[in-house]
């Protein structure tokens, strides 16, 4: 580490044919000025497997005055005769049996967010050149823009003003501001974005040996600056990171339709495993998706009957995607990526792969993959959040029997299981008597609003 002690510095490898030498330098086993993604050599781990031999490099990211908080930076090592590289990933998977690798997701895509500090709900936002804690009021000045980097750093800028966090003077020291300045590309103004459960994180300055973001004092007083701090166990340096997305809100529910063929993604059966297809959008229950935020950048999506999108922990291209129970497992997490005003990728945690219409067809039942996200704009990877209200069983009255009034009003006819039935229009007010072939218990959904129980004789 060219014996710098703790400071940051490139790391280098070398090579040699016998033990005894010649030895000649290889150059960076990383990226060049980045580090070693601020990371000092510790050791390689060999993984053999059936088809292949994966070599894991591992080095320390030391916390100073906390060793106890240093943490490990753990990536595959691509070899290649006398080459040798650590490429940086946010996320990747192995498996310890075959030996192979690859890639997951990226952390936090780009995009706005706000910024909420723990203990006092309040958020980040700029007054002059700081950074201070605010009540929330939705101006731009409490919004940020969170840019990946790559080498698992971060940028954060203002939506207001276009300028980037920054520790002032670039500082290492506790106590030292933070500032809204004009980007130099300074590691005083890169950020690593630490995940510290419950949905809560830490930014911690890249320059500064891990030191993390906090409000000072912990004060719950409105205008209070945000500073440096040394590591500790308080709340008020833990941050929740929230997206702000007009076309997608946390806990809203949509009917999740595909760019290329308009036909909605439908859990079918909602059994464990059942496959994901499209089809017509009718908006029954198992077109009806809600979306919740896990503030760690990735959502769930689920429908009324806790059934999660899921890609069944496959990491291989053409798999289908499929549903499962909810638990919130990575092949459950999904990244919102905007492509433009209205659609969006679906990226899953696990693969780093996209939601896909195998193939582009319009055909109902068309099997729903996963694949490789295209640079290009190819419309089976891109979806639309239409508004949707869940139907089903939780609407369930044994004692309900109703009428559906209203001249010239279009009646929607479900089942218990938010199946559609049939779509009458009625210019008289009667009592529903018929929905051909169903007899029995139904929902009827009038104006795009009203859903009662009737009888169906």
């Amino acid at each position: 580490s060219w014996c710098t002690g703790w400071d940051f510095n490139d790391n280098h490898y070398f090579y040699s044919k016998t033990l005894a030498g010649p030895w000649t330098a290889g150059g960076n086993i990383a990226v060049s000025n980045t580090h070693t993604y601020d990371s000092q050599v510790g050791y390689a781990v060999t993984v053999k497997g059936s088809t292949a031999t994966t070599y894991l490099y591992t080095g320390d990211r030391w916390c100073v005055n906390n060793y106890g908080m240093s943490r490990i930076v753990l990536l595959p090592i691509e070899v290649a005769g006398t080459k040798l590289k650590v490429n940086w990933n946010d996320q990747w998977n192995i498996n310890v049996s075959t030996g192979e690798w690859a890639p997951g997701a990226k952390s936090f895509i780009d995009g706005v967010y706000t910024i909420t500090a723990k203990h006092s709900g309040m958020v980040f936002g700029t007054s002059g050149a700081s950074v201070q804690q605010q009540t929330y009021t939705g101006a731009e000045t409490q919004l940020w823009r969170i840019q990946n980097i790559g080498a698992s750093h971060f940028k954060i800028s203002s939506v207001a003003s276009g300028r980037v966090m920054d520790i002032s003077g670039g500082s290492r020291e506790a106590g030292a501001k933070l500032l809204q300045y004009d980007w130099n590309d300074g590691y005083n103004q890169k950020w690593q974005i630490i995940d510290c459960g419950n949905g809560y994180h830490r930014l911690v300055n890249v320059n500064t040996l891990g030191k993390s973001l906090e409000v000072a004092n912990s004060s719950n007083l409105a205008g209070t600056d945000v500073v440096l701090g040394s590591f500790g166990y308080k709340d008020n340096q833990l941050l929740r990171l929230t997206a702000v997305k007009k076309d997608v809100e946390s806990k809203k529910t949509y009917m999740i339709l595909n760019r290329g063929s308009g036909k909605a993604l439908d859990a079918g059966s909602q059994t464990a495993d059942a496959a994901i297809t499209q089809q017509s959008a009718t908006g029954t229950a198992s077109q009806v998706w809600k979306v919740v935020d896990l503030f760690n950048g990735y959502y769930t999506i689920s429908t009324n009957a806790n059934i999660a999108l899921d890609n069944s922990e496959s990491v291989r291209n053409l798999d289908a995607i499929t549903c499962n129970i909810l638990d919130g497992s990575y092949s459950q997490q999904w990244q919102i990526v905007p492509v433009e005003t209205g659609y969006y990728k679906l990226i899953n945690r696990l693969s780093g792969k996209a939601v896909d219409n195998k193939d582009g067809l319009s055909d109902d039942g068309n099997p729903v993959i996963q694949y490789t996200d295209y640079a290009s704009n190819n419309t089976n990877q891109q979806w639309k959040f239409v508004p949707a209200e869940f139907v089903g069983s939780k609407y369930r009255s044994p004692q309900c029997q109703s009428s559906v009034n209203g001249p010239n009003d279009k009646k929607y006819f479900f089942d218990l299981r938010g199946r559609a039935i049939s779509l009458k229009y009625s210019s008289v007010n009667k009592k529903v008597t018929e929905a051909p072939g169903f007899h029995g218990v139904c929902i009827v959904r009038q104006r795009d609003k009203l859903q009662r129980m009737v009888i169906v004789e």
